[in-house]
């Protein structure tokens, strides 16, 4: 290396540019642009949309780039037809045409938020397709109908250039390093819960919370990935069932006795795993762990752990977290609801501005706020994401303005036109590569080619360059308002929601109007759904809840579960006596309707506490019951500690069931 370029390469590392991604973002660049050199080549009359289809679809591996070109084909066909359905309908009439927008953006983010992988971007894409397809497209409709199958022609192109670039540049598949990750934090829970089971009494709350961060992190890294299975019943990845189901066992062992035996066997099975680089011979090793423990807890979530491994041949086992009869436990409804309200009325609004004015140009503004809004929805902050589509957006703006202004307004032809865009397809790369803006790449590319569109015949200016610019920039800005005033949502929201979900199933278990499952089954489901409020409390760690309270709750309402199910079950025996039914009976009306007046609970679990001690000889079941009261009891009283408030303070009523609700 000569001596200019590595003075040159040191140069751009010190300006913050990581030079093998500026490699690889050079190559999107270049694929992007002969994308839409060919689309243009065929006739297509938007072959931005080449280019832009190269741009939204990279990812890490060829795989997910193949699978996220089909969703993205699904998304704008389906869309494209929708649209061209609603212009036949509408017949030139722009307030049906910006109603039927708004409702159908709005299904298609509902559904897409209540959707996972990929399959979630294709149905969230054919929202926003149809606003493109209908926006400036007002006419006849054999007119129309040409436009959204040029559009789609162009896409086809991209697709092909993206799958292309995945198969020239990409790895074939990242799973080897999810399979890598997932071992190393498997291995990390075997020794965390050998430590937990060597303890005297609760837990350390910051050292379980490292690793359920760690679990929480990849879960949601996984959630972008494909299912990795067959068959559309399958409700996780395989790795995600390892993640779960490991960090079941992991909160288990920390609320469960001392156990020196399985601690020790726990701790071999961990070295054993840091040295394998496959899950070969895990599952014997749990299974022989059975016989080392009368913990049912310890031993149900052995078992969930060992059943979701896989096989000695890499297959998977196929286990599914969720129940039979649905998914409702992952779905979040409410916001679902919110993210299709806020979109209809931010589409809604300006649809109703372009019929009222009758200004095309509003268009624009209309198709760069639904694709923002659209894409942001399903983040954790998105408010926060707002300034970095902002910048993107607003660097798109100047540099198509430069573009139209001092480039294409000179008379340029077709060819010219093309050619004159190249700077503005290598400065992605720029973008892309440093390490401060590098989140505003896309936003970049989308807006500038939603503005950009080169055509056959000599440039003609059709709305003013500088409005144009304006108009598409203003999408980040109407997002940040819609995130922040139309339903507010971030990490601490999406967290308080979540915990809000969880405590109305096991109030409505405590109150018998949730009988069906079992207490294992609930666990899983609630470490599916902790792994995601763990992974939000990771991410607002500035502003949100502290870690160890996140922690505590956890273990808190795990704690709750099992009282609840153990007073379930003790109610079904006959020979309880009849003043500890009425203290179970008391406890479970509690829980089931415990608000804010947790005082009233805790004196209901003391209570049941001094019966359990005076009939827990009687039969093991209520002696199991009477360690699950102490170890809530345990719980709340670590808990207050850490907030800072005595249990039971009259000042400050001890939480339990309202701590799930409570950001």
């Amino acid at each position: 290396m000569t001596k200019p370029v590595a003075t040159l390469r040191d140069l751009m590392t010190k300006c913050g540019f990581d030079l093998p991604k500026l490699t690889y973002s050079a190559w999107v660049a270049l694929t992007a642009f002969l994308a839409m050199v060919v689309a243009w080549s065929l006739g297509l009359n938007h072959p931005q949309w080449a280019a832009i289809t190269v741009f939204v679809t990279i990812q890490p591996s060829r795989g997910q780039i193949i699978e996220k070109n089909v969703y993205r084909f699904v998304g704008t066909l389906s869309g494209s037809v929708v649209g061209l359905l609603l212009l036949t309908i509408a017949n030139g009439n722009s307030a049906i045409i910006s109603a039927g927008l708004a409702i159908w953006s709005a299904a298609c983010l509902f559904v897409g938020t209540l959707q996972r992988s990929y399959r979630s971007y294709g149905t969230v894409l054919a929202g926003y397709s149809a606003i493109i397809v209908a926006m400036n497209n007002v006419g006849p409709p054999d007119m129309v109908k040409w436009v959204a199958m040029d559009r789609v022609a162009a896409i086809m192109v991209g697709i092909v250039a993206g799958i292309a670039l995945g198969y020239l540049l990409a790895p074939a598949s990242s799973r080897t390093e999810m399979e890598q990750k997932t071992r190393r934090i498997l291995a990390d829970i075997f020794g965390m819960a050998a430590a937990n089971l060597g303890r005297d009494g609760l837990a350390r709350v910051g050292q379980l919370y490292k690793v359920t961060a760690a679990a929480a992190e990849l879960s949601a890294e996984l959630s972008t990935m494909s299912s990795g299975r067959s068959g559309a019943h399958h409700l996780t990845d395989p790795l995600t069932d390892v993640l779960v189901c490991a960090t079941n066992l992991f909160l288990t062992s920390a609320r469960a006795k001392s156990n020196p035996e399985l601690a020790e066997a726990f701790g071999e099975i961990a070295s054993r795993l840091h040295g394998q680089t496959d899950f070969s011979g895990v599952h014997g090793r749990l299974t022989r762990l059975l016989s080392k423990t009368d913990d049912p807890r310890l031993e149900e979530a052995i078992i969930a752990l060992a059943s979701s491994i896989p096989d000695e041949d890499g297959s998977d086992r196929g286990m599914a977290l969720a129940p039979p009869e649905g998914v409702a436990w992952q779905s979040d409804w409410r916001g679902a609801t919110q993210a299709a309200a806020r979109i209809f009325f931010v589409t809604g609004s300006i649809g109703l501005v372009w019929a009222l004015t009758g200004q095309a140009i509003v268009q624009v503004a209309l198709i760069s706020s639904a694709i923002v809004i659209s894409l942001a929805s399903s983040g954790v902050s998105p408010s926060r994401a707002m300034r970095d589509v902002a910048i993107g957006q607003l660097i798109a703006a100047v540099t198509a303005w430069s573009c139209e202004t001092f480039l294409w307004a000179q008379g340029a032809n077709g060819w010219q036109q093309v050619a004159a865009m190249t700077p503005c397809f290598l400065l992605f790369a720029f973008i892309r590569s440093h390490r401060r803006i590098s989140l505003s790449a896309t936003d970049y590319a989308l807006t500038l080619l939603l503005l950009l569109t080169p055509t056959h015949a000599v440039y003609v200016e059709t709305f003013p360059p500088l409005a144009k610019a304006i108009l598409a920039a203003s999408g980040g800005l109407i997002g940040y308002i819609a995130f922040r005033f139309l339903f507010p949502i971030n990490a601490t929201r999406r967290r308080k929601m979540l915990w809000e979900m969880i405590k109305s199933e096991l109030q409505a278990i405590a109150m018998a109007q949730a009988g069906r499952g079992s207490a294992s089954a609930w666990r899983l489901r609630f470490v599916a759904r902790f792994l995601k409020i763990t992974n939000w409390t990771f991410h607002e760690l500035q502003s949100g809840e502290r870690p160890e309270i996140t922690m505590r709750k956890g273990l808190l309402t795990l704690s709750l579960g099992d009282v609840v199910f153990g007073c379930r079950a003790a109610l079904r025996q006959t020979s309880v006596p009849p003043d500890l039914r009425r203290a179970i009976e008391a406890v479970l009306q509690r829980i089931g309707r415990s608000k804010r007046e947790n005082h009233r609970l805790i004196s209901s679990l003391k209570l049941l506490n001094q019966r359990l001690d005076r009939h827990s000889k009687d039969a093991p079941d209520i002696e199991r019951l009477k360690d699950f009261t102490e170890d809530v009891l345990a719980q709340l009283d670590d808990l207050q500690h850490l907030r800072g408030a005595p249990l039971g303070a009259s000042h400050a009523p001890a939480p339990a069931v309202s701590e799930m609700g409570k950001a």
